[in-house]
């Protein structure tokens, strides 16, 4: 009899013993898949934020440089170059016409945005505009920064 209760005893540790891992296994699953999450979060809004802004810095220099090309009376041709970030699309606008709610006060504007649709410049961390003062003299409204540097030239008509 007591060989009975040896063997007894012997499965009921095992059975424990099997749920008790299992149960391990499982909290440390979900564990691992909360921290891929977490990090996955932090990776995604760290890369927003760096995206607006590279696209701010690159703007304002953007302006700078037009400035001072159109004021620059001497001065008939230029390239510039846009910086990025990559994939995203440079716009210029005039009023009237279409324009995001970010350019509504001013005359030209000039807005970096994430994605082809305009109305992505008014969403925050897809966009930015800026004045532009002058004149867009380009031959083109809209470009996407398909590699860095992504170059833009511009000729003053001479008449």
């Amino acid at each position: 009899m007591k060989r009975k209760k040896v063997i007894q005893n012997k499965k009921a540790d095992s059975i424990s013993f099997l749920g008790g891992n299992t149960l391990n296994i499982i909290i440390a699953a979900l564990c691992l898949v909360i921290l891929i999450s977490v990090g996955v979060s932090a990776y995604t809004l760290f890369k927003t934020k760096t995206n607006i802004k590279s696209a701010e810095d690159n703007l304002n220099a953007f302006i700078s440089e037009f400035k001072l090309f159109m004021e620059n009376t001497e001065e008939l041709k230029r390239e510039f170059l846009v910086l990025g970030p990559k994939k995203w699309q440079i716009m210029f606008y005039e009023i009237p016409g279409y324009t995001p709610e970010a350019c509504k006060n001013y005359n030209y504007c000039v807005c970096i945005c994430k994605d082809k649709d305009e109305t992505t410049c008014d969403e925050s961390n897809k966009g930015i505009c800026k004045d532009l003062t002058y004149k867009w003299i380009g031959n083109k409204k809209k470009y996407k920064i398909d590699e860095i540097p992504y170059a833009i030239n511009l000729e003053k008509d001479t008449e």
